[in-house]
């Protein structure tokens, strides 16, 4: 995203070798942990998504 003046500044174009000599974007490191914390958010406390349905069925 060169000249994009949204990007983060955080999100650089640094690069490592993995443990398994693979190539990683530290990049998506940084968005790979902003959507586990999504996740962990969204799925609340862990609870299966047929409960979190019918909690939201009952509220309707």
């Amino acid at each position: 995203m060169a000249g994009d003046d949204r990007t983060d500044a955080t999100c650089t174009d640094a690069t490592y070798t993995d443990a398994k000599g693979r190539r990683r974007w530290r990049c998506n490191d940084t968005i790979a942990d902003q959507l586990q914390q999504l996740h962990d958010l969204l799925v609340i406390g862990g609870k299966m998504k047929e409960t979190i349905r019918a909690h939201a069925a009952d509220r309707r």
